[in-house]
């Protein structure tokens, strides 16, 4: 049976991106696609402060369909993580499949997914989801921490993710993250995924 080849590539890691009242603009790394049968780009964006009615951040694919093609041409735009979001904080160094939190309010349904930022090392911010809990004291998560949390990381329940499926005759591709609400700061991240080859 044949067997696909796939790689996974960081096309921006987890970076924050502050309000500001005429936008704050953010690129991706280019990534190239002109050997890949089929590729795609997952973007997460979520808010990193509880402000009511936050707008998101807009999100726009980008191509370029060859290599004398010198102008990027709009493949999406999507606004991304918007509404109010609902938060808590570690309270203790946490690692492993146990998140020490203040309170598990809001983050004690089976199967939620929220973002644990990490406001010193923000690259190593990630996304976890509650398998159970223990009363504002700690929430089991379905998936080991890939880092370890300090104290001073905040949890946030909005987590916005969308695959961007690249067409067939696009050769580079990259990503721009607008994030133009005044009051609220957003981070995000994008990954391309290629099938390369089959054999």
């Amino acid at each position: 049976m044949a067997t696909a080849t796939k790689t996974t590539t960081v096309l921006r890691d987890w970076a924050e991106i502050g309000a500001a009242v005429k936008g704050t603009i953010s690129l991706s790394s280019d990534g190239d696609v002109s050997t890949s049968f089929e590729a795609g780009v997952m973007v997460v964006v979520c808010p990193i402060e509880a402000v009511a009615n936050a707008l998101g951040a807009l999100v726009t694919v980008e191509g370029r369909f060859g290599a004398n093609d010198e102008d990027w041409r709009d493949l999406y735009t999507l606004r991304m993580g918007a509404g109010t979001a609902k938060t808590t904080d570690v309270d203790v160094e946490s690692s492993g499949v146990t998140l020490s939190v203040t309170s598990t309010t809001d983050f004690e349904q089976a199967g939620t997914q929220f973002l644990v930022h990490d406001t010193v090392t923000p690259v190593n911010s990630e996304l976890a989801r509650t398998q159970t809990f223990d009363n504002d004291v700690s929430i089991t998560l379905e998936d080991a921490l890939k880092n370890t949390q300090p104290i001073t990381s905040d949890i946030y329940d909005i987590v916005a993710t969308k695959y961007f499926p690249i067409p067939p005759e696009v050769k580079t591709v990259r990503i721009i993250l607008i994030n133009d609400d005044d009051d609220c700061d957003v981070i995000w991240r994008a990954d391309l995924t290629q099938m390369t080859a089959i054999g």
